[in-house]
């Protein structure tokens, strides 16, 4: 059987792939970011690809991802009330069993807290944004393998453990961090662009008064 941290890994991999077509999209489409409607695109099309790529404990457990989009798209974009539901709807066709009622618990209440709490989390500087969401991460992947371990203790214990407590904090740390660049790159993007039109402001300005006050001078 495959080490759940290899899969992990995978599907990290994936995640990130498709986030940077993501940005190189709304690049040439002239949106320099993501917006809303890439943004939704983006996150349920991870939260899809993080099922299809899900880890089955047992037949009632899966393990995945899911996590990792969920927090990015709860805290930066506000829209965890909108990914806990599509979390919900994928984790049914699974199956209605013990997992997927404590999917419906968790995420409901999660996604809750996260929508509340991201007008607070983006006034905070670009460390602490990172910080704070892999923190949470990292407390959040903490409770899931407790929760394992007491509801359907796994057979690998350390590769579930170092899969769930190292991959899923490095994975919103990674993107979070491409996407506070990319942010910063649009605001210098933005200023030099107003530096420009100002420096051509002043210019035509001079020409102006050096047309005028020549005439001027000579009555």
């Amino acid at each position: 059987m495959q080490s759940l941290t290899v899969h992990f890994l995978f599907n990290l991999a994936l995640l990130i792939v498709l986030l940077f077509f993501c940005l190189m999209w709304a690049e040439t489409s002239g949106g320099k970011r993501l917006n809303k409607e890439t943004a939704r695109f983006y996150f349920v099309i991870s939260l899809i690809l993080c099922f299809i790529f899900s880890y089955r404990l047992n037949e009632e457990m899966l393990l995945d991802l899911r996590i990792v989009p969920f927090m990015i798209g709860g805290l930066y974009m506000g829209l965890s009330p909108i990914l806990a539901l599509v979390i919900i709807i994928i984790r049914g066709f699974h199956g209605i069993d013990l997992g997927f009622y404590l999917g419906v618990a968790f995420y409901g209440i999660f996604g809750f807290l996260l929508w509340y709490m991201s007008p607070w989390f983006l006034k905070l500087t670009s460390k602490y944004r990172i910080l704070f969401s892999v923190g949470v991460t990292w407390m959040v992947s903490v409770l899931m393998v407790v929760g394992l371990e007491i509801l359907a203790p796994p057979n690998h214990t350390l590769d579930v453990w170092f899969a769930y407590i190292l991959i899923p904090p490095l994975g919103v740390a990674m993107i979070s961090y491409i996407m506070e660049v990319i942010e910063k790159n649009i605001l210098l993007r933005q200023r030099l662009v107003k530096a420009e039109k100002l420096d051509a402001v002043e210019q035509m300005g001079a020409a102006i008064s050096h047309e005028i006050r020549n005439p001027l001078t000579s009555a």
